[in-house]
C-alpha cells in the first residue's frame, strides 16, 4: 500500500525525516510513536502525498508520486483518508457538508458547489449511515461549531471514510480525549479498517495504547527510525525506553522491521 525508498524531507534547512525505507501492506495496522518533533506528522503527510520529498521516492498503491502534480496527485490523495489532529473541519458548515467535502478530490468545481448547496439524496444517506456507524447519526445536519470535540472527531472520521479510501491515516487521534475514550476510538478505527480492508497508520503518544492495540509499532526520534516491529519485541514496557531512544551513548533499538532508519514489511 505504501512504500518509501530512501525518502527524506528537509524543511527550513533541517532534516525532518532521514533517508528511510518503509513498506506498509494493505490491511496492516501500524502505530507510529515518538516524542514531539520526531517527524511523525511529516511521515504521515508523506504517505498521504501531502509532503513532497527532497530525495528518494514515495509509492502509494504502486504509483510513484515523484514529480507528480495537478489532478493526478489529487486523484491519489483522494483515496487516502486523513484524520487531522485539529480535525480540519469547516466550523460554520453542517456535519453533512463537511463529510461530503471528503469527495472534493474527485469532484469538479461545479460538483463541489453542488455538494455544498444541493447535495444528492444518495450522498446524504451515505453520510448519515457513516455517522450512525460512528454513533452520532442524529448530528447529520448540525453545525460543526456546535458539536463537542469528540463529535467533531467522528465527523472528521466519517469524512475520511466518505472518500472510499484505500488507507486511513490518523494524526494523534486520541490527543483530546480521556484514556477510556481513547481506547474506544482506536478500537473503532481498527474495526473500521478491518471492515473495509484498509491499512491504518496512527501516530500516538500513548505507548500503552500502541502496545495494546497495534501488532506493529514504529518509533521515530529526530527523523530516524529507532524501533520497528511487534511491541512485545521492545525490551521492557516503560515510556522512557521509547522516548530515550537515540540518547547519547544509547544504541538504536530495532525489531522485526530491521535496522535503524529502515522499515520493512
Amino acid at each position: 500500500m505504501f512504500e518509501l525508498r530512501r525518502a527524506a524531507v528537509e524543511l527550513g534547512g533541517r532534516q525532518v525525516i532521514a533517508p528511510t525505507d518503509l513498506a506498509i501492506a494493505q490491511g496492516e495496522l501500524v502505530a507510529l510513536v515518538g516524542p514531539s518533533g520526531a517527524g511523525k506528522t511529516t511521515l504521515l503527510r508523506m504517505l498521504a502525498g501531502l509532503q513532497p520529498v527532497n530525495t528518494g521516492s514515495v509509492h502509494v498503491h504502486g504509483t510513484d508520486l515523484t514529480g507528480m502534480g495537478g489532478q493526478s496527485l489529487r486523484n491519489v490523495r483522494s483515496r487516502i483518508g486523513f484524520v487531522h489532529q485539529d480535525f480540519a473541519l469547516v466550523p460554520n458548515l453542517r456535519a453533512s457538508q463537511n463529510i461530503l467535502h471528503g469527495a472534493l478530490g474527485r469532484r469538479s468545481l461545479w460538483g463541489g458547489l453542488r455538494d455544498l448547496l444541493l447535495p444528492r439524496r444518495a450522498d446524504l444517506e451515505r453520510a448519515h449511515q457513516l455517522l450512525e456507524r460512528l454513533g452520532i447519526g442524529a448530528r447529520l445536519f448540525q453545525r460543526c461549531d456546535t458539536l463537542s470535540g469528540g463529535e467533531q472527531q467522528r465527523v472528521a472520521i466519517a469524512r475520511a471514510l466518505f472518500q472510499d479510501p484505500v488507507a486511513l491515516l490518523a494524526d494523534e487521534p486520541v490527543a483530546s480525549v480521556d484514556p477510556v475514550r481513547g481506547r474506544d476510538l482506536i478500537d473503532l478505527l481498527s474495526g473500521l479498517a478491518a471492515e473495509h480492508g484498509l491499512a491504518l497508520v496512527c501516530s500516538l503518544h500513548d505507548l500503552d495504547l500502541a502496545r495494546a492495540c497495534f501488532p506493529r509499532m514504529v518509533a521515530l526520534r529526530d527523523g530516524k527510525v529507532r524501533f520497528d516491529g511487534p511491541p512485545k519485541e521492545l525490551a521492557g514496557s516503560s515510556y522512557d525506553e521509547i522516548y530515550d531512544l537515540g540518547a547519547p551513548g544509547t544504541a538504536p533499538v530495532t525489531g522485526a522491521g530491521g535496522a535503524s532508519g529502515e522499515i520493512r514489511p
